[in-house]
This record gives structure tokens, C-alpha cells and sequence, in this order.
């Protein structure tokens, strides 16, 4: 019932220009590609963050079934008292108590429904929130990361070669750059990721 993504952080990858910087002018400008894509999917934190979306979709995805077995159950309840009403012999004062607790069925049913379709909405947008916010991030830091290497490698121009044009086709038809720099980007990040983790004292266990 919730929205499929085989990656959440991933499932609509931005085109953003990398870098570009004005240099002095010369008939050969340095020119690197990077497989944004490749480096999302290598990146540490983006593991991370995935992982950390499937656990709250998964509590998300738990407290709908509790939610869909009580209507279910409501919902059961329901036939078995229609099935109790069609009988021939039901006396008349049973048959009022019947219809009573059906008019009651009815509205759990109606007032339970409404509690499993905003759970869905809910649930959603607050997935998509966090993917979005998480995505973001991560371009912004693989921008800095792939900005740092062209100035310190004085590339000119820096083309992301993993993206899509407005006609669903690579921008670049045709690249042999030998300065694929997709496992230079990925390496950094990651052992940035490192150097913090390693920076970062370890937790005091709270006293009971």
C-alpha cells in the first residue's frame, strides 16, 4: 500500500552541474567526468541513510497491519451479523439488536478506514520528506567533494555522465575521458566518513 522505490534516496536523481571553473585560457582544457550515480551508491552515508528509511517505513509499514487487521476483523464482524439477519426464525427483538449493532459496525468501519488511509498519506509523505532532505544532502556534499578535486587536479570542466537529458538520453552520447574521477570522489567521501567516525568518542554508557 505505501509507494515502491527500489532506493529510496535514489529514485530521482537531480541534474546538477558538477563544476566549471574559468581558468586561464588554454586550447586544452583539462576535462574529468564523474558517475554521480555510481558515487551515490558507493557512499557510505547513503547506505546508511537507506537503512535508516527502511526501518522507519518498516515501524510504518507494521502499524498499518495492526490497522488493516481491525478492519478486517470489523469487516468480518459485520457479514456474520447480515448472515444472523437473513435468518428466517430471528426473533423480533434479537433482529433490533441486530440492526443496532450493525448501524454501531458500520461506523467503526467507516471511522477505521479513514484511520488506514491517512496512515498510508502519512506514512508517505513523511518517507518522501526524509528521502528528499537526505538526497539533497548527499548532493551537496558529492558537489563540494568533486568541486575540491577539480580545483586541486586545475580541471576546467567536470561533466556528470550517470544523468538524463530532456530527451531521455545521456547528454554525453560519447565519452573516452581518461580522467574518470567517479573512484577518486567515492574514496574521499567515504574515508571523510572514516576520519569522523574515528573522531567521534564513543558513547558513556548511561547509568541505570
Amino acid at each position: 500500500m505505501y509507494q515502491t522505490t527500489s532506493k529510496l534516496i535514489f529514485a530521482t536523481l537531480l541534474m546538477v552541474p558538477l563544476a566549471q571553473w574559468k581558468g586561464e585560457a588554454s586550447a586544452e582544457a583539462k576535462i574529468g567526468v564523474v558517475n554521480v550515480t555510481k558515487v551515490f551508491d558507493d557512499f557510505v552515508k547513503s547506505k546508511t541513510a537507506n537503512k535508516q528509511l527502511q526501518v522507519r517505513r518498516q515501524k510504518d509499514q507494521n502499524y498499518l497491519n495492526v490497522l488493516v487487521k481491525t478492519l478486517k476483523d470489523l469487516q468480518e464482524g459485520q457479514t456474520k451479523l447480515n448472515e444472523e439477519l437473513l435468518q428466517e426464525k430471528l426473533e423480533e427483538k434479537r433482529k433490533g439488536e441486530v440492526e443496532s449493532e450493525l448501524d454501531q459496525k458500520r461506523v467503526q468501519i467507516n471511522v477505521q478506514s479513514n484511520l488506514v488511509r491517512s496512515h498510508v498519506r502519512q506514512a508517505n509523505q513523511r518517507i518522501n520528506k526524509m528521502a528528499n532532505k537526505v538526497r539533497a544532502d548527499l548532493l551537496v556534499a558529492i558537489s563540494a567533494e568533486v568541486e575540491k578535486v577539480g580545483k586541486e587536479q586545475k580541471f576546467v570542466y567536470i561533466f556528470d555522465i550517470s544523468g538524463r537529458s530532456s530527451t531521455n538520453v545521456p547528454p554525453l552520447l560519447f565519452q573516452n575521458c581518461p580522467n574518470d574521477l567517479t573512484a577518486v570522489v567515492t574514496k574521499r567521501l567515504n574515508d571523510a566518513v572514516g576520519k569522523e567516525t574515528k573522531a567521534t568518542p564513543p558513547k558513556k554508557d548511561e547509568k541505570k
